[in-house]
C-alpha cells in the first residue's frame, strides 16, 4: 500500500552532478489578500524530493500558491555560484481540482544547473492542454 503524501510536492535535480539534490530549503506559501503567509517549509531528501509539506488531507482551498526553493544555499554548500539563489514556481488551484500536473523549471549559468519539479493539483481536463516549461539561459 502507497503512503499518502502531501497535496503539493517537489522534486529538485541537480543537472551538473547528475544527481538528486538533497538538502534544498523549501517553502510552500499562499496568497492572504495582498501578501503571502508561508504554510508549510521543509527539505529535500536524499532523493531530492520533498512528498512531506503537508498532511494528506485535507486538500487545498482554490487560491494563488508558490513554492520557493533556496538554490543559493545548495549551491554555496559546495561553493558554487549561482545566478539565481531563490527560485520561484507560483500556481492556481481552482475549485474542485484533484489530479496533478508537473511543472519544470531549468536553470542555466555557465555549467551550473538544477531542474525543479513541482506537482500541484489541476482538472483532468487542464492535464492533456497544459504543460510549462520555462527555460532560463544566460550567455557569456
Amino acid at each position: 500500500m502507497a503512503s499518502a503524501k502531501s497535496p503539493v510536492t517537489c522534486h529538485v535535480l541537480d543537472s551538473t552532478l547528475g544527481k538528486p539534490a538533497a538538502n534544498v530549503n523549501v517553502r510552500l506559501e499562499v496568497i492572504d489578500g495582498s501578501s503571502f503567509m508561508t504554510l508549510a517549509s521543509g527539505q529535500t531528501d536524499s532523493d531530492g524530493r520533498c512528498v512531506n509539506l503537508l498532511p494528506p488531507q485535507p486538500r487545498l482551498k482554490a487560491g494563488i500558491y508558490r513554492m520557493i526553493f533556496n538554490t543559493g544555499e545548495y549551491f554555496e554548500k559546495d561553493k558554487r555560484d549561482t545566478f539565481y539563489p531563490i527560485v520561484e514556481v507560483s500556481h492556481s488551484i481552482l475549485p474542485n481540482q484533484t489530479n496533478t500536473i508537473t511543472f519544470l523549471c531549468f536553470l542555466a549559468l555557465g555549467r551550473i544547473l538544477l531542474t525543479v519539479v513541482v506537482k500541484v493539483p489541476v482538472p483532468l481536463v487542464m492535464i492533456h492542454s497544459m504543460a510549462l516549461f520555462v527555460i532560463i539561459a544566460l550567455r557569456d
